[in-house]
């Protein structure tokens, strides 16, 4: 983080100066009291059932250098502290989250940076990552670290700018009308990417028409002169290219600004294949699994060409990708091939999930599917889909965990699936006490459900226990 004085911070905030000076210097900013830093200054943030002022004390005798609240604290002793109350700094604001937010947007206008903004369904992680290891070949780049995408963690993540940073990459998550443009209104972006719209949170949109039109709000956001980049095999490109009058394309279609083809993989579903660019093509092999990956590598490669990579440094960049934590990660443990993919699912990360199990060389195929949350009035549905899926893709094993994944294992025995490969379980807990009884040495077991079932769980047991 650059670093700012308290004045700065009183500009930014409008806050009221209640303890300390102007001129004393913040080195870094931090909301969660766990693990904040020496010498970090404390957010206390509000949300509906807790409140950061009943933090403040534990961020201070943890060496905060001070903290910004929405209520004065009277009566800080020097014990509470650490016997240095004088020293300490204490801003009183009317809101924090929008203090927080102001300061990013402080902190934004200090640097001169490319703010690269990343929506869509699904995919904005990995094309984030794969982005991130393009571009950090030739620029500064700072990127959102796990899930630092919404009106919290895009600050957070503002706030680890330096004034050398020339790029900055932030996921933009969605969950209503409304968000995005308010993300947009922290970090205008100069480039803005959606990589699909699927059926991801159409449980609290209701419909694929409010999808898009919250997608939508990206576009409304980008500066003038930016570009925006559209999956050309996206149901809603059309609508979004009338929007705006910069588009560049890409996907699996040699009539798009980039495109891939001649796709193979190797034996754990990781895929090679050729990129198109104008009159150039180069081969890729990427290091993690799935015909789902080349499409997000096509996207990563073409933000990272309007910004003057070399296409030998998009190949290295994307050869070299890793991705987040329980994302389509494949390690062998104890004698399985285990696909971790447990950080959250929709319909359609779930059946690309399933492609990855399928392409894998394995003596069985097991799949442990989770609930997918947010679905609304289609949750059963997409999950009788699913179901069928699996039967489609000769998984040997079906193990479901939730309520909702119970239509998945119903769907696929109807669809043929002998009932005595298919069980459902209640919990990650449940199934934790039985998993290691489906398991043989050289099983590929593909984990994946939306991120409230916990199934994270399932995988760290299976690093110790078998």
């Amino acid at each position: 983080m650059i670093e700012l004085n308290v004045s700065e911070l009183i500009k930014a905030t409008g806050g009221q100066l209640m303890l300390g000076s102007n001129e004393n210097v913040i080195k870094g900013i931090s909301t969660d009291s766990r693990t904040i830093n020496k010498d970090e200054l404390f957010i206390a943030l509000r949300g509906e059932n807790y409140s950061g002022e009943s933090y403040v004390e534990e961020a201070l005798n943890k060496g905060a250098c001070g903290y910004i609240s929405q209520k004065e604290r009277r009566g800080l002793s020097p014990v509470q502290s650490n016997g240095d109350c004088l020293q300490k700094i204490a801003i009183k604001v009317e809101d924090t989250l929008k203090a927080l937010q102001d300061i990013a947007r402080y902190v934004l206008k200090k640097v001169d940076t490319k703010v690269i903004a990343i929506t869509g369904s699904t995919g904005k992680t990995s094309v984030k990552d794969m982005l991130a290891s393009i571009l950090s070949l030739q620029y500064r780049v700072v990127a959102s670290r796990e899930n630092y995408n919404n009106e919290v963690g895009l600050p957070l993540t503002l706030l680890e700018l330096e004034s050398t940073t020339e790029v900055v990459i932030l996921e933009m998550a969605m969950r209503g009308v409304g968000q995005i443009s308010e993300l947009c209104s922290i970090a205008t972006p100069d480039f803005a990417v959606i990589t699909n719209t699927g059926k991801s949170h159409i449980g609290l949109l209701k419909n694929s028409e409010s999808i898009i039109k919250a997608k939508a709000e990206i576009i409304v956001g980008l500066k003038e002169n930016g570009i925006l980049f559209l999956n050309g095999d996206d149901k809603a490109t059309e609508e979004f290219t009338s929007l705006y009058k910069s588009v560049v394309l890409f996907g699996n279609d040699e009539s798009f600004n980039l495109s891939f083809s001649d796709v193979e993989f190797d034996d754990l579903a990781r895929p090679s294949f050729n990129l198109h660019h104008k009159n150039n093509q180069l081969r890729v092999k990427l290091p993690v699994a799935g015909i789902h990956q080349a499409l997000n590598a096509s996207c990563a490669a073409s933000v990272a060409l309007e910004l003057g990579i070399s296409l030998d440094d998009v190949k290295e960049g994307l050869q070299k990708a890793k991705l987040s934590t329980n994302r389509m990660e494949i390690n062998k443990v104890n004698g399985l091939f285990v696909i971790n993919d447990s950080y959250n699912a929709s319909p359609a990360s779930m059946a690309a999930a399933l492609d990855v199990l399928k392409g894998i060389k394995a003596k069985r195929k097991i799949a442990v599917l989770g609930d997918m949350l947010e679905l609304g009035d289609l949750a059963t549905q997409e999950h009788e889909k699913i179901g069928q899926r699996v039967v489609k893709a000769k998984i040997d094993e079906l193990l479901t965990v939730g309520p909702l994944a119970k239509n998945i294992a119903e769907a696929a025995i109807e669809a043929g699936m002998e009932e005595s490969d298919v069980k459902s379980f209640k919990d990650a807990s449940e199934l934790k006490n039985e998993i290691i009884s489906y398991l043989k040495d050289g099983d590929a077991i593909l984990i994946k459900a939306s991120r409230a079932l916990k199934l994270d769980e399932i995988v760290n047991y299976l690093q110790k226990k078998r």
